[in-house]
């Protein structure tokens, strides 16, 4: 409320007030002559003759006061301060956004205070939502919100309160949205600025960011095998003048490109594509970055990180023949037919030791591409076949090697297939490929390797448990299947080796049985031996209880599945399958193991290890988990550092190991908080040319605040007449007595 005082005068011009005008003037004019004449107290009786007659003429002008009191509305001043984490901006400095906002806030805060008899204050918070908050939470505020979103909070804000009851409204931000792009052209400013709402916008006072970071980066989450793939995005430069350096692009910790980045003088922005072709399936963490250059106020964004699936478009396999046979006829024909297999064969029709009656140049048979298929385009197969074929007479015994590392370090898989000029007639007892094989091949003359006998195949309990022989659900026509089989012809002589799975073996040659089909994990890939070229014989089964097509194609599909390792075939399985992650936010895995017979491994345990993809060689956590009898467990784990981390998993029962898989997780701050280090500039620029908008940088006093002018509610009048009130006759009364007592007792 505030008071006016008034005092009003009949001052017209009419002839009556002429004619007392003139009289006035001419009585004051006779007092001064009639004064000057006395001899003493000259200037008393002139001053008393004097209010006489102004007294006379004021109540001849009716003279009146009046009291005026003005009653205004208590709107609301809102104050809104962000709490988002690109508050915390420079990083690890004492002069922060928000540490300058709260700064400002303490010195503002007895300004503010001293508005509270005229206005309600209303403080809030903001990042994502609108938080309303005491004047101690701002003094102590905190940035922590992972979002900024300036459009949702105001649209709350005016949900919340009458906009006409709104006489102010100060944000203090740095003005980055990162639900959407603000640029000062929204509707909701066009509606503050048409209601007059003045706005006023305080941002941090900061010098000139530094700042190289990675952006807009586009890439799928999912690529093909051996098909080129393109990664695009973009190097935005900030405060640096003609600044060279590199952008590279690492694959697990694998420096797999780099291109190079010049900045000028202004922010620069420069696009970028990186180009490569993945070799082998899997899940990997890629990672671009740019080295931290001198002075940058944000070290985050130089990086970004993220997961690409690597998965086949087709199962790439290379099958090496050593003579044309119905074994070799049916698998060809198999794969050929598989709508998911993509097939190289080769059929060995002579070797280099072959007589030709003509000259090389005039033979229509192509020679084996040994070095081109083993070195240059080992690594884009998923499985290698060996049917009935010996190595020696093509050279081949140089890239064996190769062949083992494609199986243990790539995770590839390999099959043998017996006959006369395979394992121990091939002579691979000799070589390392003997090493990975499911059986040991026994030191035996050529001739006793092989031997042309008939025998019925008998699937142990390991093998009928197994993925492989599944042929029907019952119980009753599945083993009638399994006892029915057609029977083996050609047999190579071989014994099982330890930590391999037997899978089937003959009925009793001289009393002894032999194995027929192994398998075996090997490292980080998977070999299978099968110890007879006869297994075209599935094909033609006359019993009415199969349920599959055919033996045969369902043996081999199983089989294609688990060498390749395909994830349907797991004996880790991973439920709900998260691969990125926040810093300490909970890691949770839940798992079950499975045995070799595809059941679950009631009491088993799998340990964990895991490493940095930068670090392969430190374990920064490690443990076990123990299954249950269902073979499930669960594990929980916390990460604080960012980046890629593996993770592996070992299965094991009873000590020994049944499987190792390997998965890989992103640890990032995925907020856009931190994408740029700017101030939105363009915003507060475009805000600066509105009408009501002020804009304030944090050291600038909080009375400079632009406050809405206050609407007046009502006014309370008092009236009161000075003229007729018996206070002004008494006056003039006494002033009358003493100018009589004056002239008659002090002047006779």
């Amino acid at each position: 409320m505030n008071s006016e005082y008034f005092v009003f005068l009949n001052l017209e011009t009419t002839k009556l007030h002429v004619v007392i005008y003139s009289i006035f003037i001419f009585l004051m004019i006779l007092n001064v002559f009639y004064t000057l004449r006395l001899p003493k107290f000259k200037i008393l009786l002139f001053s008393i003759r004097t209010i006489l007659l102004v007294t006379v003429l004021l109540i001849f002008l009716e003279p009146s006061f009046e009291k005026r009191e003005y009653f205004y509305s208590k709107n609301r001043i809102i104050a809104l301060y962000d709490h988002s984490k690109s508050m915390n901006l420079p990083l690890n400095s004492s002069n922060s956004r928000v540490y300058q906002l709260r700064e400002s806030f303490k010195k503002g805060l007895p300004f503010l205070n001293s508005l509270k008899n005229s206005y309600h204050l209303s403080f809030y918070k903001f990042g994502e939502n609108l938080l309303s908050a005491t004047e101690e939470e701002i003094q102590n505020l905190k940035a922590d919100s992972d979002k900024t979103n300036i459009l949702k909070i105001v649209n709350t804000l005016f949900e919340e309160h009458e906009i006409s009851q709104i006489d102010s409204i100060f944000i203090s931000s740095d003005f980055v949205n990162t639900e959407q792009n603000i640029n000062g052209d929204e509707p909701i400013f066009d509606t503050l600025e048409e209601k007059k709402i003045p706005l006023n916008l305080q941002i941090p006072k900061e010098l000139e960011i530094k700042d190289v970071r990675v952006a807009d980066v586009k890439h799928d989450t999912y690529s093909f095998v051996q098909n080129k793939t393109s990664i695009e995005f973009s190097v935005i430069c900030s405060g640096y003048k003609n600044l060279t350096t590199k952008v590279f692009l690492y694959e697990d910790g694998n420096k797999i490109g780099e291109n190079p980045v010049f900045c000028g003088e202004n922010e620069t922005t420069s696009k970028h594509k990186f180009y490569f072709k993945p070799d082998k399936t899997g899940s990997y963490v890629f990672d671009i970055s740019v080295p931290v250059e001198k002075s940058e106020v944000l070290h985050k964004n130089n990086r970004y990180s993220f997961i690409m699936n690597v998965i086949r478009d087709k199962i790439r396999v290379v099958q090496v023949v050593g003579n044309p046979s119905w074994d070799v006829r049916f698998l060809r024909q198999y794969l050929k037919n598989h709508p998911d297999v993509d097939l190289i064969s080769f059929f060995i029709l002579r070797t280099l030791n072959d007589i030709a009656l003509v000259p090389q140049n005039e033979l229509s048979l192509m020679p084996f591409p040994t070095h081109e298929l083993f070195n240059n385009k080992l690594n884009t197969f998923d499985l290698i076949i060996f049917q009935n074929f010996d190595y020696a007479p093509y050279h081949l015994h140089p890239y064996l090697n190769k062949i083992k590392d494609f199986i243990e370090k790539r995770g590839g898989g390999f099959v043998m297939i017996g006959g006369d000029k395979s394992f121990g007639k091939g002579g691979y007892n000799k070589t390392v490929l003997h090493d990975i094989l499911p059986i040991t091949i026994p030191d035996l003359q050529p001739q006793d390797s092989y031997i042309a006998t008939e025998s019925g195949y008998k699937i142990t309990k390991e093998g009928i448990e197994s993925p492989f022989f599944r042929f029907n659900s019952s119980k009753n026509a599945q083993k009638e299947i399994l006892s029915s089989l057609p029977t083996a012809e050609g047999l190579n002589i071989t014994e099982i080796r330890k930590n391999s799975t037997l899978l089937a073996e003959t009925s009793p040659i001289k009393g002894k049985n032999y194995p027929l089909i192994a398998s075996r994990q090997v490292q980080k890939g998977r070999t299978m031996a099968i110890m007879t070229d006869s297994m075209w014989k599935w094909n033609f089964h006359e019993l009415s209880t199969i349920t599959h097509k055919q033996l045969y194609s369902y043996f081999w599909d199983k089989a294609i599945k688990w060498l390749i390792q395909d994830p349907d075939l797991n004996l880790i399985k991973l439920i709900g399958e998260n691969k990125e992650f926040k810093p300490e936010q909970p890691i949770t895995f839940s798992l079950q193991g499975i045995d070799y017979q595809y059941k679950p491994l009631k009491f088993g345990k799998i340990d964990y290890t895991i490493t940095p993809i930068s670090l392969k060689e430190l374990i920064v956590k490690n443990g076990s988990i123990n299954l249950d009898e269902e073979g499930r467990g669960d594990v929980t784990l916390f990460l604080n550092d960012e980046g890629g981390y593996k993770i592996e998993f070992i299965l094991s029962d009873t000590g020994v190991i049944l499987e190792k898989r390997d998965i890989v997780i992103v640890v990032k701050d995925d907020s856009k908080e931190f994408l740029s280090p700017d101030i939105n500039y363009q915003f507060i620029e475009k805000m600066r040319e509105r009408k009501n908008v002020k804009i304030l940088y944090s050291d600038d006093s909080y009375e400079n605040i632009l406050i809405k002018k206050k609407d007046v509610t009502s006014i309370k009048r008092v009236y009161r007449s000075i003229w007729d009130s018996w206070m002004v006759i008494l006056f003039f009364i006494s002033l009358f007595l003493i100018e009589i007592y004056i002239k008659r007792y002090k002047l006779s």
